[in-house]
């Protein structure tokens, strides 16, 4: 090697000018443009040309060309394999420009063959270290060079037989894929492969390939030889199927679906939001989903599902929400957050279900146990737990509850034939609209069977305040009930029983209230009787 190489710049004029500065004292530099490139390459007897990429692929294949030093600012690992594998000596990064008196140690003096033994043996080191596989095939004889040691750990095969012969690579590709590889070499050569298809192993396992092609070209730009790299995506496409897969589940599933970031603004919602409700997902990007909110969930409810999401812990509940159209919707949600590798909440998942039609299912369901398909009124099982719960607020505040048993004979009056059962059930349901309107808000009515209904009466200070209630039905039926051109004057006869004074129980006071009313019924003349059975007076003694 010269004491001070001598390096040609084939550089625009400012770098070339900027570089020969930095590195004055380790070369000898000399700037030239393209026009000049030749006439000054022949002039002298140069340790290496330094040039850009565009420049190393116009003069690769120069016949005498010194080694070639690209510089550039930034190229990619497939880039710089090409251009080491097509006879480039190295590249150097703009950054690195100072790693050039390295470079320059490396240059050999006259002998360019072993300019290219070291080249080779560079490139050797490189490819026989490397996790991926590097090929170098013979277009003109059509047969492998070279196979880098990768090859025997993700082929797991000796590479003795693609060696010898290009075929037994071929014959390592899977079934299925086969044909589409076979089309892609016949229509762009080994050059153009550039494809990911899969091979199958000795033990029959199937291994997912990428492979990328690089064309090295002779002084009369004839492709001779074709670089390449095969690399093992097995897990990558493992990755890539379980995120196609998660995306077509998230995208069909017949729950809502909505990934806000940790601003709580909308990212992602999927169709089943849209369908459930009635926004477009253009419609909700970036929006906050406070845009659902019904109003019928106070403030604190918010609160407590934010303070448990920051705190990193998923929250489930029912949220009453409003559709685009306004309806109100009941959805079972949960939202969960989602943690980065570091552990950091980077977004909100909720996943909810419209449970609007089984929640009305259910109150149908309630209804036909609580209520009576006739009137509408409460049945004896609703009837019975209202009034447990009013004996155990009288027993904690004080008052008194009174059970009014009433009795009407429609039968006696309509018949009971088909046509007479029909109008004593719309005469039932008038029946049941007096007793409301004649007792207060709150109160309960409740019909037990045929024509005998109770009414609960939970408010009341004393006998005096059960006694206005027996008034106010009186007078409520002193008007005749009308149907069909029908005008009924309907007596009923009134049973009460009350606690505490003639029961603390629940089913002893319907009972006591009955007997009254039955009492009432033998013994004729009266409307009302109490059942009275406190202190000073033998149970079963009847009061009017």
């Amino acid at each position: 090697m010269d004491a001070i190489p001598r390096l040609l710049l084939l550089l625009p004029g400012e770098d070339a000018r900027e570089l020969a500065s930095a590195w004055k004292g380790v070369a000898l530099c000399q700037h030239v443009d393209r026009e000049g490139f030749c006439s000054a390459l022949d002039a002298d007897d140069w340790s290496a040309v330094v040039c850009d990429e565009v420049s190393a692929r116009t003069l690769l294949g120069t016949p005498a060309l010194p080694p070639l030093i690209v510089l550039v600012e930034q190229m990619t690992s497939e880039a710089l394999q090409e251009l080491l594998a097509a006879g480039v000596f190295a590249v150097l990064y703009r950054e690195r420009a100072d790693y050039l008196a390295t470079l320059l140690e490396r240059l050999p003096g006259a002998d360019r063959r072993r300019n290219v033994d070291r080249q080779q043996g560079f490139l050797r080191e490189l490819y026989d270290n490397i996790g991926e596989v590097f090929w170098l095939i013979d277009t003109l004889q059509n047969r492998l060079l070279y196979l880098s040691p990768a090859f025997e750990s993700i082929w797991e095969r000796s590479p003795d037989a693609p060696l010898a012969s290009l075929d037994a690579l071929l014959d390592t590709i899977h079934a299925e894929d086969v044909e589409r590889v076979q089309l892609q070499l016949e229509s762009e050569g080994w050059a153009g492969l550039n494809l990911d298809y899969r091979i199958f192993l000795p033990d029959g396992e199937c291994r997912w390939i990428a492979t990328r092609s690089f064309p090295i070209r002779d002084a009369d730009r004839r492709i001779t030889r074709v670089a390449g790299v095969s690399r093992d995506i097995t897990e990558a496409k493992r990755l890539e199927l379980q995120g196609r897969t998660l995306n077509r589940a998230v995208e069909q599933t017949a729950d809502a679906v909505m990934i806000t970031d940790t601003q709580g603004l909308i990212v992602y919602v999927n169709p089943a939001f849209e369908e459930i409700t009635g926004y477009t997902s253009d419609e909700v990007l970036g929006q906050n989903p406070s845009l659902l909110k019904s109003g019928l969930q106070d403030k604190e409810f918010y609160r407590h599902v934010w303070r448990s999401l920051l705190g990193g812990v998923p929250y489930s509940d029912i949220f009453i929400n409003r559709r685009k159209d306004g309806d109100l919707y009941y959805e079972s949600k949960t939202i969960t957050p989602v943690r980065d590798e570091r552990g950091e909440i980077t977004h909100f998942v909720a996943t909810g279900k419209d449970i609007t039609a089984r929640l009305k299912a259910q109150q149908r369901l309630r209804d036909i146990i609580h209520y009576d398909a006739v009137t509408g009124l409460a049945n004896h099982i609703l009837l019975e737990e209202r009034l447990e719960r009013a004996i155990h607020q009288a027993r904690r505040l004080g008052g008194v509850v009174g059970v009014f048993h009433i009795d009407l004979d429609l039968g006696g009056l309509l018949g009971r034939g088909r046509q007479e059962v029909d109008e004593r059930e719309r005469m039932l349901r008038l029946v049941a609209r007096r007793l409301q309107t004649s007792v207060g808000e709150g109160e309960t009515v409740a019909r037990l069977e045929e024509e005998h209904f109770v009414i609960l009466h939970k408010h009341a200070e004393g006998l005096a305040d059960l006694e206005q209630v027996v008034h106010s039905l009186m007078e409520a039926f002193s008007e005749p009930l009308s149907d069909g051109g029908y005008e009924l004057y309907l007596s009923p006869n009134i049973g009460i029983s009350c606690y505490p004074l003639d029961s603390e129980e629940g089913s002893e006071l319907l009972a006591c209230a009955r007997t009254a009313n039955e009492a009432l019924r033998r013994q004729g003349g009266e409307r009302y009787r109490f059942y009275h059975t406190g202190e000073g007076a033998p149970r079963g003694r009847l009061t009017s």
